[in-house]
């Protein structure tokens, strides 16, 4: 710790910055470089389609919508426990089985 504390302020002599900016410049370094590892936000546990397949689903059941005059969630969740199966997916037991 000593160490570190004279690093800084031989630093601090050399780039003419305050001890106290130079510590604060540090630590937010060591922020950014350990928030690379963190991961922020919605993540898809239950993923079954990869982002290809999930685009031709949706692009096949707007279609089915527009033909049908809409689709219901029990409908949609079929139609996608059904393309997922043709797939040889692992699907997720919803009670969908056909």
């Amino acid at each position: 710790m000593i160490e570190a504390a004279k690093a800084i302020k031989n630093t601090e002599n050399n780039n003419n910055m305050h001890c106290q900016a130079l510590d604060r410049l540090v630590s937010d370094e060591e922020l950014v470089a350990s928030s690379s590892q963190v991961q922020l936000g919605y993540k898809k546990a239950r993923r079954v389609f990869d982002e290809a397949k999930e685009s031709h689903l949706e692009d096949f059941l707007e279609k089915a919508a527009d033909i049908y005059f809409g689709l219901t969630l029990k409908e949609v969740r079929h139609i996608a426990y059904d393309y997922g199966k043709a797939l040889n997916k692992k699907c997720p037991n919803l009670g969908l089985q056909t």
